[in-house]
């Protein structure tokens, strides 16, 4: 769902461009003027050592390593959280952007006053696992696991070439430890997404993209090019899946032993009312879980298939979340919201017309239409009475679940910020 650390279809966000850090929140302005000097100073520093630099090496930043930096506590009695929520530790982890999280490990990112992308794992007690800095056009990362199950963070990089040009590379660090896995290799142009895709610029610098590839989690092989095939267009990397899709279907396949791409599945476009340009040039990363993906199914809307089968759960959502301690798929369409059991079970709930989310997680999901908040038991749809502890809550309504992980982790939202509540 959009607040719930999810784009809607159709949204396009500029991947070198923090969301917050101008606009949005005139107590930010002055902070973002201040280190615009950093940033340039930074970027400069990397165009002379790409001029400089023998070919492959770094132009600067560095890669993960332990920290001793703490996360700011923040007195959870001084803001308005749902009952259970405020009984853990509250704590402000400075990320620009909504983080990603994989196995209880959030990774997110915050440009510093040094002008560096900083890059910090955080775990769900709230500890910091690692820091790594990043020259800031390099805002692109994807967290994934390898074929047997290790998860991992992919980072971009820029690297000298011959011919004294800054080259983006991938490397995949441990989550938790921020050892290297493999790496770095060079990619076709900055992180594109879903999964490890990476976008060449387009051609004549005009369009939605140009020439993409994909890599292989586990290694970090390239498993498919555009460059191969002018007829298809790689949509994403989903767990170690391929999915593309050309004028015709759209189409699941897995690396087997050789490296080789085997087929999974197939789907028709005929009938679903599907735009090929569309589902490849505005797929995004939505996190919902390990079952589903999410492709664009038309002007501001969504399609959600089972990943193993390609099975559509439905067509034209409007919205969709996923709560990872319930394991409850929720879906927004025009009349009904619908929610999805790991098991298959589903209820549905009418839906008004101007209904937004604002948030999901610990079991349940809030929406707004206009007015105050009503909320979904996500066991079986019924209307919920949600209490709140703390200080009343603002004009903006309380702080809200937009991300809670297995173990009850959660990051909370109001506006512009953003903590993170530790497992209780």
């Amino acid at each position: 769902m959009s607040p719930i650390g999810v784009r809607r279809a159709g949204t396009r966000t500029a991947a070198t461009r923090p969301r917050e850090s101008v606009a949005g929140s005139p107590a930010l302005l002055p902070h973002a003027l201040r280190r615009s000097g950093s940033v340039a100073a930074v970027l400069v520093a990397a165009l002379l050592l790409s001029a400089c630099a023998g070919p492959g090496t770094s132009v600067g930043g560095s890669d993960p390593a332990p920290t001793e930096r703490r996360l700011e506590s923040v007195d959870p009695s001084a803001i308005s959280l749902p009952t259970g929520l405020g009984d853990a530790d509250v704590l402000q982890p400075g990320w620009d952007l909504p983080p990603q999280e994989l196995d209880g490990v959030f990774v997110g990112q915050h440009l510093g006053e040094s002008g560096w992308l900083e890059f910090t794992a955080v775990d769900e007690d709230g500890k910091v696992l690692w820091l790594a800095e990043r020259p800031p056009s390099c805002t692109g990362y994807a967290l994934a696991r390898t074929e047997d199950g290790r998860p991992i963070a992919i980072l971009t990089n820029l690297v000298a070439t011959q011919d004294a040009i800054a080259a983006p590379t991938a490397t995949a660090f441990d989550l938790r430890t921020g050892e290297q896995v493999w790496g770095p290799v060079d990619v076709a142009g900055p992180y594109k997404g879903p999964g490890l895709v990476f976008a060449a610029a387009p051609e004549g610098f005009m369009g939605d993209t140009g020439e993409k590839i994909a890599l292989d989690p586990s290694d970090g092989r390239v498993i498919a090019t555009e460059a191969e095939d002018a007829t298809r267009r790689i949509v994403g990397e989903f767990r170690g899946a391929l999915i593309s899709v050309d004028t015709e279907q759209l189409t699941a396949e897995r690396p087997n032993g050789d490296g080789a791409l085997e087929p999974v599945w197939s789907l028709p476009l005929a009938g679903q009312g599907w735009d090929s340009v569309e589902i490849s040039n505005q797929a995004r990363r939505i996190d919902l879980g390990e079952q589903y993906i999410v492709i664009p199914s038309g002007e501001d809307t969504l399609a959600v298939l089972e990943l193993a089968t390609g099975e559509v759960i439905v067509n034209h959502a409007r919205d969709v979340g996923f709560d990872k301690q319930s394991g409850t798929l929720v879906l927004l369409t025009a009349t009904e919201i619908l929610g999805v059991s790991e098991s298959g079970w589903s209820w549905s709930h009418p839906s008004p017309e101007q209904a937004t989310p604002h948030g999901i997680g610990s079991g349940l999901a809030y929406f707004r239409d206009g007015g105050p908040h009503f909320v979904l038991d996500l066991s079986d749809g019924s209307l919920a009475t949600p209490e709140f502890q703390g200080a009343p809550a603002s004009a903006a309504g309380p702080f809200l679940p937009t991300h809670t992980t297995e173990r009850g982790a959660a990051i909370v939202e109001n506006g512009p910020i953003r903590y993170l509540v530790t497992r209780d």
